[in-house]
């Protein structure tokens, strides 16, 4: 990804989400919902203490090199937002915008078993409900062994984070790699969609390219659609940029007719463009 913090940022997340959990109201539920002796509050406490201190780290370190060792991910990004200057900008050249209905998209390639979704924008000091809810969820956990027990098992309180990966991560198993959902709030302007897909068998190796750039080398996967009526009920329409005179628009469409059958009425971009 061209963006240095893609992949990292929802560590900040999380990080800000157990900096600003309530240990001392989790001590209150210790001693109002078991039995616990003084010691085995206190092994509590620290098994919490270990996941605040150990998650991040932890979940965002070896276990992505374990949990993703060898899953390569693909990442096709849009945007909801069909005529913006920043856009024809930065990623348009202001000349050509291709509309997709995403629902036809999602259905034309499912046998890569997709996974679509809206970016979430968050604020660098934001937290994340998601990771909130997986905390809360792990002390529940850990409250019901030991009313079931009656004690604190060590290995709960030594790796109690590692059960955070998955619902923190997502897995190769689940088809949800969770921190390519959160982006800074600065790129919030851009509204963007995801389409990931996850390597998985049935990708046949020749349809893995590498993608040379000015600056480097990217792995790239090919997707082909059936047909023409797949490509037509996919691609619903063309916005031509203000970088791009009627003319050259008229070729365009005309060559797109004429070599794959798509035939799209022309709309233009109605913001002004310096070039």
């Amino acid at each position: 990804m061209n963006d240095s913090k893609e992949f990292n940022y929802a560590k900040d997340l999380l990080r800000n989400s157990l900096n600003q959990y309530d240990f001392a109201a989790q001590e209150i539920r210790y001693r109002d919902e078991t039995k616990c002796t003084d010691e085995d509050i206190i092994k509590l406490k620290q098994a919490i203490l270990n996941l605040k201190n150990r998650a991040v780290d932890g979940v965002y370190g070896p276990s992505v090199e374990s949990g993703f060792k060898g899953t390569e991910y693909y990442v096709f990004s849009m945007s909801c937002v069909k005529d913006s200057l920043s856009q024809w900008r930065a990623y348009g050249n202001g000349e050509v915008c291709l509309r997709f209905d995403l629902k036809a998209l999602e259905k034309a390639i499912k046998d890569h078993r997709p996974n679509l979704f809206e970016v979430c924008y968050k604020a660098p000091n934001d937290t994340e409900p998601v990771f909130e809810g997986v905390m809360k969820d792990r002390i529940d956990h850990w409250i019901n062994h030991y009313n079931e027990y009656g004690f604190v098992d060590s290995d709960i309180i030594e790796n109690g984070w590692e059960s955070l990966q998955e619902p923190i991560l997502g897995s190769s198993h689940t088809g949800v790699i969770r921190p390519l959902q959160f982006k800074q709030n600065g790129f919030e302007e851009e509204k963007e969609v995801r389409l990931v897909i996850l390597d998985h068998p049935s990708f046949p190796e020749d349809a893995k390219r590498i993608n040379d750039t000015e600056r480097y080398f990217t792995p790239k996967l090919e997707i082909s659609l059936k047909n023409a009526d797949t490509l037509r009920e996919v691609i619903t329409g063309i916005t031509f940029g203000p970088g791009i005179d009627r003319e050259r628009a008229s070729f365009s469409l005309a060559a797109l007719e004429s070599r794959l059958g798509l035939s799209y009425s022309p709309e233009f971009s109605t913001i002004p463009f310096r070039t």
